[in-house]
């Protein structure tokens, strides 16, 4: 009924023109620190780089990424007590894709906290992980996904962020069902390719 009543009112419409897709942001090439002071006792800390991601590393970073979130929840708020939040995460940026890590922290630990952060990154990037944790992070973020896409909602908002990156109907679905497919090994190249502490620019407001 809503299709039948879209197609009548604006069926006829002509097209506007087309739109050119903007620039992509540049890519984050040396690490820079930017601080912001306001006197609170509450601070955040975010950290991160825009790369170009090639589409077949997609799968195994959204893992890595996922993984190593949970290591730094396990070690920062919930083993040290720095962290009144923390998480990481990965996303389509304007052609490119960006990895941020976020924290809500106490003023008097943003030193302990960045360098704690930091510290995660790299021995994540040199221990690896197991394949049992690979293999329990792929279930779970498989799960998370599909929980999702229960609702009607977040149905329609998959297929409109298909739309916008100029996807086709049901990609989203066949990238979550490609995270099977993704291996120990696949989750330690693109760790070594794309996490890069040394390249991350930081912000800090406190």
């Amino acid at each position: 009924d809503v299709a039948r009543a879209v197609e009548a009112d604006f069926g006829r419409l002509p097209a506007g023109p087309a739109r050119e897709a903007p620039a992509p942001p540049p890519a984050t090439e040396n690490g820079a620190t930017v601080a912001l002071e306001l006197g609170k006792s509450q601070s955040a800390i975010a950290m991160g780089a825009v790369f170009t991601l090639q589409p077949e590393d997609r799968a195994a970073l959204t893992i890595a990424v996922a993984m190593l979130s949970d290591k730094l929840a396990f070690e920062l708020r919930e083993t040290k007590g720095l962290a009144y939040s923390i998480g990481a995460s990965l996303r389509s940026w304007g052609g490119r894709a960006r990895f941020e890590v976020a924290m809500g922290t106490r003023a008097q630990n943003i030193d302990e906290a960045r360098e704690g952060i930091l510290a995660s990154i790299r021995e994540f990037r040199q221990s690896g992980p197991g394949s049992e944790d690979v293999l329990r992070t792929i279930n779970g973020t498989m799960g998370a996904s599909l929980m999702r896409r229960m609702t009607r909602i977040s149905l329609a908002y998959e297929a409109g962020l298909e739309a916008m990156r100029g996807e086709q109907p049901g990609d989203e679905r066949r990238f979550v069902e490609s995270l099977r497919r993704v291996t120990t090994d696949d989750v330690k190249r693109v760790t070594a390719a794309y996490l890069d502490p040394d390249r991350l620019a930081i912000a800090v407001v406190r």
